[in-house]
Parts: C-alpha cells; sequence; structure tokens
C-alpha cells in the first residue's frame, strides 16, 4: 500500500471469499495515504499480536492492542492508523460478502 502497509496472504486454499492475512502497519502508517475512509462489502475480524493500531469505525475512534481483537462491518467507514513508534501486527480474516 502506498504507506507502507503490508497486507501478506497466509493460506491460498481458502474459499474465494475469504483472505487470512497478516497485516503490517509500520509508525506513522495507514490504510489510506490521504487519511479516506473505505468500506467495502464484507466483514473483517482481526487479532493484534505486536503494536497498537488506531481504528476509526463511523463515528467512533479507538485504539487496539497488542492482544486485542476486533470484528467489524466493512460496509461502515473504517480506517487503521499507527500513530505509535513500533509496527503495529495482526492476524485478519476478510470475508467479502459478494451479493
Amino acid at each position: 500500500m502506498d504507506t507502507g502497509v503490508i497486507w501478506e496472504q497466509l493460506a491460498t486454499n481458502t474459499a474465494h471469499q475469504l483472505d487470512f492475512i497478516e497485516i503490517i502497519y509500520p509508525p506513522g502508517a495507514s490504510s489510506t495515504n490521504d487519511e479516506r475512509m473505505l468500506r467495502h462489502n464484507g466483514y473483517e475480524y482481526g487479532y493484534l499480536l505486536e503494536g497498537e493500531l488506531e481504528v476509526t469505525f463511523g463515528f467512533d475512534a479507538f485504539t487496539l492492542h497488542a492482544g486485542q481483537s476486533l470484528g467489524l462491518n466493512s460496509t461502515v467507514p473504517h480506517l487503521f492508523r499507527n500513530r505509535g513508534t513500533v509496527p503495529a501486527r495482526g492476524i485478519w480474516f476478510v470475508h467479502h460478502d459478494h451479493d
């Protein structure tokens, strides 16, 4: 991604609507390079292994810390940012809803 974010596929034998990935957000990195929020069909579930990740979900913002997890409806505008000084690394499961 433009800001140095890495999403690496961990398994290729998942169903066609599923992504099982490792995410890495370097310090200062964001989901988008212009701070615009994203949305897409489906759901995301994540578990943060290291660091901290600021999550903006709709009108709410919170910090996800190592050892914490989240689940969100991806049709709601969202943005992930690493405002810390160490990389944020986690395991994500994304279910793409292609109705």
